[in-house]
């Protein structure tokens, strides 16, 4: 699940957040989509550390990985990456 889509299922704006994971609120919102001026960034480990533990896992690393996995991004178990084979 991509962050976005969590804070609006949760209702909470990006500051908020921010203040509860006790980062900067600028660091959150340049991993929004916003603007087409602006490039959606990808978060550090610690930040996707902090993002991943308040989430509950449902924001984890693979959400800002450009590959296509096919489940969910929290169920590692049963993460493939779907690749062509030849």
């Amino acid at each position: 699940m991509r962050l976005e889509s969590w804070l609006e299922r949760e209702r909470k704006t990006p500051t908020d957040f921010a203040r509860s994971i006790d980062v900067d609120p600028s660091t959150i919102t340049r991993l929004l989509p916003g603007d087409a001026k602006r490039q959606v960034r990808k978060p550090g480990r610690e930040v996707m550390a902090k993002i991943y533990t308040a989430t509950g896992g449902e924001v984890s690393p693979n959400d800002y990985l450009d590959v296509e996995l096919g489940v969910s991004s929290h169920d590692p178990e049963s993460a493939e990456p779907s690749l062509a084979r030849a």
